[in-house]
């Protein structure tokens, strides 16, 4: 009876953000290629999708229009035109529910190498040649049978119309790595119906019952392709609830090893190979020079003698070389992979940032950033630490401080349309006044001198204030006004930069403004006012009347310092 070999269904989770790197991946032109024979690439066959990221990316983007416009449509049916606005005017949806590993799940399907191995009988012209990695980093040469591959990519094919129907948006057949194996994107949807969301088109893997139990779908595997001697795996994590509910000792969970560790593992054994053999050669090679020297040259001077013990001496010297440069080298992998995650850390944690450079003497490179610590031995020791990785770190810090600086600029742009439209606004209802024409410079975008009359609604309290007239003006603002002055006073915050003392006032009128929103029980962020959250119960009871804005983010000022 022939052996029975174990095939391999695994699945993974995955956002929308990474099919570019799927598709790049599948086209072999970025990613870990290592393992990939690239001369082999031409053998790879899609079945479905070689356009697969567009597509899909389009097909989400299809079906979130669809189910705003059928929620919008649904709300106006029952007479709800204030939530249909809003809405409308929330915009798009994923259509998933949150998860930590997304909603599209990419599957490999794949058996064991043996299973494809050709046999003496099988025929020249019929078998496939595949090259691999043995566990030394020695090469491996795989003689498979083109018939066993042919059959796994006929019911490999149908396993996924019959047992993913209509969710299959890639399959392709790779062949150019070591064993054959299929590669899938799933797009699993489905379809929910109420009276106040109307149609809803959603991604719900669970709604598969394979995706939704993977010892299932290991199960429907097994049976599959029981008929061409492929099995099912291992049941271990059936073993493994077996042995928690006998209250013994569980058996390991099996870990999958990414390429990245098989990579890592795989030089750190070429480099202890390195060293192993260069200490052999050096050995052998000093012995033999030794016992040749004793043999051939016994009766030669004294002089002779000591050339000889000279030359032996230099051979050991540089076999002691050899050994130091096969440890620098794995030394320096392990010193340069340490560098670059903890200054990539350091600098997502704003603890390093760019420092622009100035001239030859001075380039650009890293600096402290606003969370760097205190202590000048902290410092100096992570100083030290990213060193070996500096340039790859400072173009890091480069393209995030180009990105932040965009950032600020685009906040910038969007206060000064903002004050400039409040400003029109305060004038509008007397479009004859003298300052007509100041007005259209201003809506124009000309430059002016800020002053507290540019940001009509913003609020600056100077440090003199008196607490209580400024607490008394507080509680006159309904919350509507409360969140519009908040606004207008972030705005000023960001365009008075020029004006360290206005920036101040305003600057203090936002805290103030938070503090009374605190009072009262009113977000900032969500324009929502729940008394129950308030700090303050009496001045909750103030503006329970007052009608509120829609639903909005607030911009906050966590990259700007107040001078």
């Amino acid at each position: 009876m022939s052996r029975e070999h174990p095939v391999v269904l695994r699945f993974q989770s995955l956002f929308p953000a990474a099919l570019g790197r799927m598709a790049m991946h599948a086209r072999r032109t970025g990613g870990p290629l290592d393992h990939v024979e690239r001369d082999f690439a031409a053998r790879n066959r899609t079945l479905v999708g070689p356009d697969f990221a567009r597509e899909v990316r389009a097909e989400i983007r299809a079906m979130k229009r669809r189910n705003r416009d059928e929620e919008v449509e649904a709300l106006l049916r029952q007479k709800r035109k204030a939530q249909a606005k809003r809405r409308r005017e929330a915009g798009l949806q994923d259509p998933w529910k949150a998860s930590e590993g997304g909603p599209l799940r990419e599957a490999i399907l794949t058996a064991n190498k043996e299973f494809f191995h050709a046999t003496h009988d099988t025929p020249g012209d019929d078998v496939v040649v595949t090259y691999g990695v043995g566990k030394n980093g020695e090469t491996v040469r795989n003689r498979l049978c083109g018939k066993k591959i042919r059959e796994f990519e006929k019911r490999g094919r149908r396993f996924f119309e019959e047992h993913f129907p209509g969710a299959v948006r890639h399959l392709r057949l790779d062949l150019d790595e070591q064993t054959p194996h299929f590669h899938a994107l799933l797009l699993q949807r489905t379809e929910k119906t109420s009276a106040r969301r109307g149609k809803q088109d959603l991604i719900q893997p669970s709604s598969n019952p394979l995706l939704a139990n993977y010892e299932r779908a290991q199960d429907a595997a097994g049976a599959w392709f029981a008929d061409v001697g492929l099995a099912r795996g291992a049941r271990s994590a059936k073993a493994r609830r077996e042995a928690r509910e006998a209250d013994i000792p569980e058996s390991a969970r099996r870990r999958h090893v990414s390429p990245r560790e098989r990579r890592e593992a795989r030089l750190a054994r070429q480099l202890a190979a390195e060293k192993t053999v260069a200490h052999q050669q050096a050995e052998a090679f000093l012995e033999w020079v030794m016992a040749n020297s004793a043999r051939e040259f016994a009766e030669l001077t004294e002089r002779r003698a000591a050339e000889r013990e000279r030359q032996a001496e230099n051979l050991f010297k540089e076999a002691r070389a050899l050994s130091r440069s096969a440890a620098d080298r794995h030394a320096t992998t392990e010193a340069l992979g340490r560098a670059f995650e903890v200054g990539v850390s350091a600098i997502e944690g704003k603890v390093l940032a760019h420092r622009p450079g100035k001239n030859e003497r001075e380039p650009e490179g890293l600096k402290f950033g606003a969370a760097a610590p205190r202590e000048k031995a902290s410092r100096e020791e992570l100083a030290a630490a990213v060193r070996p990785a500096m340039a790859p770190l400072v173009r890091i810090a480069r393209q995030i401080a180009s990105l932040e600086a965009r950032e600020q600029e685009a906040d910038r742009a969007l206060a000064e349309a903002a004050r400039r439209a409040r400003v029109i606004a305060a004038h509008l209802p007397d479009p004859s006044l003298p300052e007509a024409a100041r007005l259209l410079a201003v809506a124009a975008g000309a430059e002016v001198d800020y002053s507290e009359e540019s940001f009509p609604g913003a609020w600056a309290v100077p440090a003199d204030a008196d607490p209580a007239e400024t607490q008394k003006a507080l509680d006159g603002f309904d919350n509507r006004t409360l969140l519009e002055r908040h606004s207008a006073c972030l705005d000023a915050v960001l365009l008075c930069e020029e004006h360290p003392d206005l920036r101040v006032d305003f600057d203090r009128g936002r805290r103030v403004l938070e503090v009374g929103a605190k009072q009262r029980g009113l977000d900032i962020d969500t324009g929502q006012h729940d008394p129950s959250a308030a700090i303050d119960p009496e001045r909750a009871k103030l503006h329970l009347d007052s009608e509120l804005r829609p639903q909005r983010k607030t911009r906050r000022l966590s990259r700007q310092r107040v001078r």
